[in-house]
């Protein structure tokens, strides 16, 4: 069922969140978005990541599906993974944001300046860039950053 927005600023409850990333991006691009890590002062005041992806009904663009994730259940799902790697490695959102490190010169909820993460993304493949190793993620719009070895 659609969600009936209340967007007039008057009322309590308005909350325009179209321009927010977690749902702007699927909208714009029509694919999966990974949105923070952030402070969610609105719900949980925790460090979350935001997962979206775009729903479409008979072609057209319908809405958006999300869920949110507190950033300490998704570092131990996969900080075991990070570690395993030869050397140190983080996972940036498409606009470089860490939503997980095994490297402490990036810091999850750090911004990576450099590469354009959302390229990787689009591209599907990895790329090189200035000495890091750049491969997206299989189903999920994050990129593993790695130093070439």
């Amino acid at each position: 069922r659609p969600l009936l927005l209340d967007l007039d600023p008057g009322q309590s409850a308005y909350s325009d969140y179209t321009h927010w990333d977690w749902f702007a991006l699927p909208r714009d691009t029509g694919r999966r978005a990974v949105a923070g890590p952030y402070v969610d002062y609105l719900c949980s005041e925790e460090y979350s990541l935001t997962l979206s992806a775009p729903v479409r009904v008979e072609g057209r663009f319908a809405g958006v599906a999300a869920a949110d994730v507190y950033l300490r259940h998704f570092e131990r799902a996969v900080m075991p993974l990070l570690q395993r790697l030869p050397g140190p490695a983080h996972l940036v959102n498409a606009r470089g944001r860490v939503a997980a490190s095994a490297d402490p010169a990036h810091l999850a909820g750090s911004l990576t300046k450099g590469p354009d993460f959302a390229a990787v993304l689009t591209q599907g493949r990895p790329e090189h860039f200035d000495g890091l190793h750049l491969m997206p993620c299989d189903g999920i719009p994050l990129v593993l950053v790695m130093a070439e070895r």
